[in-house]
């Protein structure tokens, strides 16, 4: 038996469970038996970039500045509610994300990341700092999103090579724990690291990612998650919560030790976040060069013109 990773709507042998919005959300913590929602739920300290993580329609996204909102491109555009406040999309800039031209993988083609611009600017946010290199494997980074609380009860699960299904059981010394999850939403935190990278595309274009491992002390994304921010020690955002590895024919609303959580790497895409935004402020001869260089523009209004209106 192998780890897969498969559409959440069409399950294949081998594929990426997308963190969809709509389905089963949040992030879950192993090392929380007491509490059947994570404690998790507040801030941690040091990070006040906590506070840039949102929600879109049961889903997440990161504030990065200046009106500008970064998710999976599965996910996509919509209003975004941060601390309690829902800030309108504005309805036309939202921008597909490209991988740059020298990518291992993928090279020029769009991706699963999307920018979209909302209408208001929303206060007392800062800007956030965006990683330019890639983290190193055994980075410890935390994971902010929306989704399910984790069961209190841990479960337990034998395997039947021969039918290939596992089956529940209360015998703690089976083969595969996990926990399962549920209602309510809830914006969380969980810490875990970096095992290695590998790219993948799962209908929403080559994706170049990191991923970490669920184990009894560190967490697992889930579905809703999807779009959330993956942060540094130090505050960097370094990656954004995108898919979900899992056993083949895993019990659905379950997660195994074991597990993976598989997170966009937001290094390659540095010059592209932080000239659609301008954190920091670019020229517009850059907004107009990255836009000409093949990025999926969807609006009625060019946002490059937009943005740049009366510079000459």
């Amino acid at each position: 038996m192998h780890i897969k990773h498969t559409l959440l709507m069409a399950a294949t042998s081998i594929g990426f469970l997308l963190l969809r919005p709509g389905a089963v959300q949040a992030i879950v913590n192993a090392d929380n038996p007491a509490s059947a929602i994570p404690d998790n739920t507040a801030a941690p300290s040091g990070l006040p970039q906590w506070n840039n993580v949102g929600s879109i329609g049961g889903a997440s996204g990161i504030y990065v500045g200046n009106g500008w909102v970064l998710t999976a491109d599965h996910v996509g555009a919509g209003n975004f509610t941060l601390d309690g406040t829902t800030y309108d999309w504005n309805g036309k800039a939202e921008i597909r994300l490209s991988n740059p031209a020298d990518a291992s993988y993928g090279a020029g083609q769009s991706t699963d990341l999307v920018m979209f611009q909302l209408t208001a600017i929303p206060t007392g946010v800062a800007n956030l700092d965006v990683a330019s290199t890639s983290p190193a494997i055994g980075t410890t980074f935390y994971n902010v999103g929306y989704g399910l609380a984790r069961n209190t009860a841990e479960e337990y699960f034998t395997y039947d090579a021969t039918t290939g299904t596992f089956t529940q059981t209360s015998n703690t010394a089976a083969p595969y724990q996990g926990f399962g999850y549920g209602s309510p939403n809830t914006k969380s935190w969980g810490q875990n690291s970096i095992v290695g990278f590998q790219s993948y595309n799962i209908g929403f274009g080559p994706v170049n990612a990191f991923y970490s491992t669920f184990t009894t002390s560190t967490d697992q994304i889930v579905s809703g998650d999807s779009g959330g921010g993956v942060f540094n020690a130090a505050g960097t955002l370094i990656g954004v919560n995108d898919a979900i590895g899992e056993y083949t024919n895993q019990p659905a609303g379950t997660a195994f030790i074991g597990d993976q959580s598989d997170l966009i790497n937001i290094a390659p895409f540095y010059s592209q976040i932080t000239q659609i935004s301008g954190v920091p402020e670019p020229s517009c001869l850059a907004l107009l060069t990255i836009f000409g260089l093949g990025i999926l523009l969807l609006p009625r209004k060019p946002v490059a013109a937009s943005v740049c209106e009366g510079a000459n």
